[in-house]
């Protein structure tokens, strides 16, 4: 199995789809209704996370590529426009020709996410205006949080700061074990996951996911038919645990669950 480096650099496309936390046996299941047919392959993520996925997956230059970028700005990444920064390690404008911004001007306020139609429009116009130039498109689907509850379950900044007890309790301790802890005792839920897991348990945060996926790839679909002649390959950054040992999210040790993530080369019907 190659590891997604070595496929981006080596496989010839126009166009890749990149979704978040996209778990490969997920993807194997749905993407067919949607999509059609392809080949797919199963890769490796090189990192946990997002920002990890660009400093790892991305050593060269790539000077021939707009990056349609969907993340919020933070204390890491002050001016997207400019510089896509991961500490002093990663420097967006050093590798990709042009940084979209499409998170600024169309992410939910209320809800802390940015909707695959909101995205694909940036994509549309990216497209457009870069006739010459390959394009990376990264979706904010399917992290959490899910379209799918927006209207039930609201956004919550209370995320837990994993400091070093954190860290060691969590090789212990499940998600499940710590959220149902401090619901006993009355504290905050630690998070969108913990809100919507003590609200509709394991199969409501799968029933998120799984609904997120299917309209993100409803979405990947409009650049697919729009460009019949482009070579397009839909993949992920990393993958992500679902409930798997009373475990969520990803983030920490690199296990199967994270690793193991879709590569499609795209087939047309």
């Amino acid at each position: 199995m190659k590891n997604q480096r070595e496929l981006i650099e080596t496989t010839d496309w126009d166009i890749l789809l990149v979704l978040d936390a996209l778990r490969f046996d997920y993807f194997k299941k749905y993407y067919k209704d949607i999509l059609g047919g392809g080949i797919l392959l199963k890769t490796e993520s090189l990192a946990a996370w997002t920002m990890g996925w660009l400093t790892e997956t991305f050593k060269g230059n790539y000077d021939d590529v707009v990056l349609v970028w969907d993340e919020m700005l933070t204390d890491k990444i002050r001016d997207i426009s400019k510089q896509l920064k991961y500490g002093k390690e990663f420097d967006a404008t050093k590798h990709f020709n042009k940084i979209v911004d499409a998170w600024t001007a169309n992410h939910d306020k209320d809800f802390g996410l940015i909707h695959p139609k909101e995205t694909t429009r940036e994509a549309f116009k990216a497209i457009k205006e870069n006739p010459n130039s390959r394009i990376i498109v990264k979706y904010y689907q399917v992290h959490y949080p899910y379209v799918y509850y927006t209207k039930v379950i609201k956004s919550d900044t209370n995320i837990p700061k994993y400091t070093s007890f954190r860290k060691i309790l969590y090789h212990f301790i499940s998600d499940e074990i710590i959220w149902t802890v401090r619901d006993k005792l009355n504290f905050r839920p630690e998070g969108w996951q913990a809100q919507l897991w003590l609200k509709y348990g394991k199969e409501g945060i799968i029933t998120g996911y799984v609904q997120d996926l299917i309209l993100v790839l409803n979405y990947c679909k409009q650049i697919i038919d729009a460009y019949p002649n482009k070579k397009i390959i839909i993949t992920a950054d990393h993958g992500e645990r679902l409930g798997e040992k009373g475990r969520y999210s990803h983030g920490g040790k690199r296990d199967r669950l994270i690793k193991e993530i879709p590569w499609l080369e795209v087939k047309r019907r």
